[in-house]
């Protein structure tokens, strides 16, 4: 009685609280997310699953009462402190009756909830339906996407021929992209995709129509199955040590972000062409125990060389996805990949352990390329990879990592801790130590490097609220690399140091300023025979508002200053101002503009910049050299189940008569794209 007496006190409270429910634009708050998690990384993909997620749980929120630990993974702004809180909160005082009881879960305040906001609810139904299988097929979302790419200026892949009259590439300049995907809540999924890259032929060449194509079948939570994959599917194992192959983003500004968990067994359902399998998983359990077992076959992209008359070899695996040329499409599947490997995982009232295995085998050996720093590379037809993963509750504290081990006895580990010192205050830890002889293929753990090897260090991170309105998040890593790396021909150290202090005085404006600081060794290489290792340091600092004029109109400004200064060489800088219009008239019509201005004096003193973009995707395109860019998005909802995208960009160098290399160089200083999307929804 007291437990629930305590419960609804609790509610009224807070409800009377001064509180925001108002979410903001559904689209506005997923690129936010987006850019949180992009903030300092320099990597675009097309993978668009944490998306896709975030889209359909907008349209179809998640019970809190019912979430479980996994679903709530999806949210990349909660730590697993924050994730356990909330259901040991459930457990001891039962379902929630509010959202705004949330303010009384340990670890939750405004602005998580806010942020949580368009994605969840709060029932007691206690008649939950059980579904059968036939019910899946009834009464979930199709989703139908097409969308069309293009650069307006043609490249010199395009242009100039060759002595049979051909083009180097292929294809024309237009890129397609399109998927059909159903789904039913969280529990089934069915699609196929299809894509084809600018410059790729349709047909001839061996080519049938699109360059890629992609489907699934998934079913989750069904009587004893976890989780069933058939066609394309994804493996995430513990940490990221042995198989890991859903989105993960590096050192952001979400410090707390460094567990890399992720649900065992996922659909495929984006246009990335590498890194995923294509076959069966299926993940099986009752209670405590769960066991996970996956076998897939397919082609993979590379480069084949003549050993002898017999036998062929490969250097690497080529992870583009582009089959333009005859050089490109002679590399497309042309060695089998073969792959197995298992889980098996026991929970505990306070945490997991599991033990995981994964077997790849090559229809021709991969042998090692001639650089000194690939000395340490995979070699032979086979790889087998072990590792344990744990994780531990123990009060505000949160341990976990994973061990692993290859074929030839190296080892790597990653270990980490998350806790909470104070309401206001979150710390997390964590080493990680690989061997420069430890090799893997499908894997993405934390580190200066997203492959776990030839690095050790150790990572720092706080987040800090001081006062309700402020949020001052920091990391500081120290890394070595024990051997040599590309472009480094000795074993080398480095240090990065990031901070940013987010200040929110309503909820109309927000600022932040931000701070980073990377020192790293490169070769110097001009023009001697021997390359001369020099230390380098780049820094750079970023300022960025908010400011929402009225319900229909925001402001964004963005200012940034970055600097590099290696060995003895003069230092160089860059500058990048932007500002953006965000607008949303009403149902029918929204869209945002920006224009913006940047200068750099080289390639290292580069800027890079996240852009909105059409929905599913986004970009992060660099800049260097002087000139200006600007793109509008225009997003028109004809009928509640139809709406078009559309995405004009320009680029306007004012110091360069030519833009890009190689193949893709354009002859002038402007570089102009276009991008076409319309979706369909219905039921």
């Amino acid at each position: 009685m007291l437990k629930k007496s305590l419960k609804y006190f609790s509610c009224i409270l807070f409800i009377t609280l001064s509180f925001s429910a108002e979410a903001q634009q559904q689209d506005e708050q997923i690129q936010a997310a987006l850019e949180d998690l992009t903030a300092e990384n320099e990597q675009e993909t097309e993978d668009d699953e944490f998306w896709q997620q975030l889209e359909y749980y907008q349209k179809h929120p998640i019970n809190l009462n019912k979430a479980s630990y996994e679903d709530l993974t999806l949210f990349t702004f909660l730590n697993p402190l924050q994730i356990e809180s909330l259901l040991q909160y459930r457990k001891w005082l039962g379902n929630l009756i509010s959202i705004y009881e949330l303010q009384a879960v340990p670890g939750f305040d405004v602005g998580i909830i806010r942020r949580m906001l368009p994605y969840i609810y709060v029932s007691d139904d206690p008649f939950e339906k059980n579904y059968r299988l036939k019910d899946y097929f009834q009464g979930g979302d199709w989703e139908i996407l097409f969308r069309y790419k293009r650069d307006i200026e043609k490249k010199k892949g395009f242009n100039q021929k060759d002595s049979l009259g051909r083009t180097h590439y292929l294809g024309d300049p237009n890129g397609y992209f399109v998927r059909m995907r159903y789904r039913f809540a969280s529990n089934f999924s069915m699609g196929i995709t299809a894509e084809r890259d600018a410059g790729e032929p349709f047909t001839g060449y061996g080519q049938k129509g699109f360059d890629f194509y992609s489907m699934h079948f998934y079913l989750k939570d069904h009587k004893s199955i976890r989780a069933l994959a058939i066609g394309d599917f994804r493996i995430n194992f513990g940490q990221g040590l042995i198989n890991k192959q859903g989105l993960t983003f590096g050192k952001s500004s979400m410090v707390m972000n460094i567990d890399h968990s992720a649900p065992v067994v996922l659909p495929h359902t984006s246009a990335m062409e590498y890194g995923f399998y294509r076959g069966m998983a299926i993940s099986s359990g009752k209670k405590n125990i769960n066991a996970t077992f996956f076998i897939s076959d397919k082609n993979e992209d590379a480069s084949l060389k003549a050993l002898d008359t017999s036998l062929n070899f490969f250097n690497a695996f080529q992870a583009s996805g582009y089959h333009r040329s005859d050089g490109e499409l002679k590399n497309k599947g042309s060695v089998n990949l073969f792959s197995s490997g298992g889980s098996l995982q026991y929970h505990f009232n306070k945490g997991h352990i599991a033990l995981n295995a994964v077997y790849h085998h090559f229809s021709d050996s991969m042998k090692r390329s001639l650089p000194l720093y690939a000395l340490y590379n995979m070699e032979g037809k086979d790889m087998l990879n072990i590792s344990m993963d744990y994780g531990l509750f123990l009060r505000q504290l949160y341990f976990f990592g994973e061990t692993a081990i290859n074929r030839i006895g190296a080892i790597a580990t990653v270990n980490g801790i998350i806790m909470s010192v104070d309401p206001r205050v979150d710390i997390s830890l964590l080493y990680r130590n690989y061997s420069k002889v430890y090799t893997s293929l499908y894997t993405n753990a934390f580190g200066e490097s997203t492959r776990p090897q030839n690095e050790n260090g150790f990572y720092a991170g706080i987040s800090f609220r001081p006062k309700n309105r402020w949020q001052v998040d920091a990391y500081a890593d120290v890394f070595r690399f024990p051997w040599l790396r590309y472009r480094l021909d000795e074993p080398s150290e480095g240090k990065d140091y990031f901070i940013q202090t987010v200040f929110t005085p309503s909820k109309k404006l927000t600022a932040y300023l931000r701070f980073r600081d990377k020192q790293k060794s490169l070769n110097q290489l001009k023009g001697e025979p021997m390359a001369n290792i020099i230390p380098t340091h780049k820094q750079s600092i970023r300022f960025q508002s908010d400011w929402k004029y009225s319900p229909h109109i925001n402001f964004r400004n963005v200012a940034e200053l970055a600097s590099f200064h290696g060995g003895n060489n003069p230092i160089s800088y860059g500058y990048f101002l932007a500002q953006d219009l965000i607008w949303k008239t009403n149902r029918m019509f929204s869209g945002n503009f920006r224009m913006a201005w940047f200068k750099t004096d080289d390639y290292d003193s580069r800027i890079y910049s996240f852009e909105n973009d059409v929905r599913y995707a986004y970009s992060i395109p660099f800049f260097y050299g002087k000139g200006f860019r600007s793109y509008a998005n225009l997003r028109i909802n004809l009928a509640k189940k139809l709406s078009f995208w559309t995405k004009l960009s320009r680029t306007w160098y004012l110091n360069q008569q030519t833009i890009g290399s190689g193949w893709d160089e354009i002859q002038g200083n402007k570089r102009t794209n276009v991008t076409l999307e319309m979706i369909y929804g219905f039921r």
